[in-house]
């Protein structure tokens, strides 16, 4: 027994459906709040805010050429950096 294909050629929808006037046009949902921003409900969370904000106000008082690089793309550049020099 053979199988057959049947295409059917379904109509192209217009690029814009027509507005609707009968209800009021879709409005995009807020951004959410940066976790750090909303009020931290539980003490733990209260205490990771505060030892992030910490660490990264002691991180931002090391100098760029004293700072350990953390990504791939930091140490790669570091590394170019001094092959330039030499």
């Amino acid at each position: 027994m053979r199988a057959t294909i049947i295409a059917r050629r379904v109509p192209r929808a217009a690029a814009e459906p027509e507005p609707r006037h009968d209800r009021p046009a879709p409005q995009p949902a807020p951004a959410r709040p940066h976790p750090t921003a909303r009020a931290v409900a539980t003490p733990e969370q209260r205490l990771g805010v505060l030892l992030l904000r910490i660490v990264r106000e002691q991180d931002d008082r090391i100098p760029p050429e004293r700072r350990v690089p953390r990504t791939r793309a930091e140490m790669e550049a570091r590394q170019r950096a001094a092959e330039a020099t030499r």
